[in-house]
C-alpha cells in the first residue's frame, strides 16, 4: 500500500485519493477483526515460581 501510495508517476490527487481508499481498507479490516478478536493482557505484580 505505501509503495503504491508513493508511487512518483501518481500526480497528488492521485495519491490522496489512493492513501483515503487505503485508510478506508485498513478501517474496514481492524472493524471485521475487532469483531472476533479479544485481546487481552495478564500483569503480574510478582514473578510466577
Amino acid at each position: 500500500m505505501l509503495e503504491a501510495e508513493g508511487d512518483p508517476r501518481l500526480d497528488p490527487e492521485a495519491r490522496a485519493e489512493r492513501a483515503a481508499d487505503h485508510t478506508r481498507l485498513l478501517y474496514m479490516a481492524a472493524t471485521r477483526v475487532g469483531r472476533r478478536l479479544v485481546i487481552f493482557s495478564e500483569h503480574w505484580d510478582k514473578p510466577r515460581s
